[in-house]
């Protein structure tokens, strides 16, 4: 799935080129069908850079319990960083304090991930239906 993202990736952009080259290069018998390919082409060029194909191929990952806490742990990252500079401009007892509790809620991040780790949704789900 991946050769095929990265090859699609090149092949949409790379054929928008090589339609409006051709269109500028080659039709210049009517200007309309000129105006459109150029136009067309244009159009390919937006969609390899926005990787609308990618949306269509859908994602192939299989952990994404994993995924969604790494994404919650590099947010929390951020919050730390942002708690850090907080209590660097203005050393007050508050920003001391959200800067104690994310380390915490990381610890707690960390925790989630060891057990979500190499486990699919099925999995996931099959766990949490099984009574204790």
């Amino acid at each position: 799935m991946r050769t095929l993202r990265k090859f699609i990736d090149i092949a949409i952009p790379l054929s928008g080129v090589a339609l409006i080259l051709g269109a500028v290069l080659f039709l210049r018998s009517d200007l309309r069908v000129q105006i459109a390919a150029v136009g067309l082409g244009m159009l390919l060029i937006e969609v390899g850079v926005w990787k609308f194909p990618h949306q269509l191929l859908g994602t192939g990952r299989k952990y994404l319990a994993l995924r969604s806490e790494v994404d919650n742990f590099l947010g929390l990252v951020r919050e730390l960083n942002s708690a850090a500079i907080a209590l660097r401009v203005n050393d007050c007892p508050k920003n001391r304090q959200a800067l104690q509790q994310v380390p915490e809620a990381m610890r707690q991040a960390v925790d989630r991930m060891v057990h979500v780790a190499g486990k699919t949704e099925a999995e996931l789900t099959a766990e949490r239906e099984v009574p204790a």
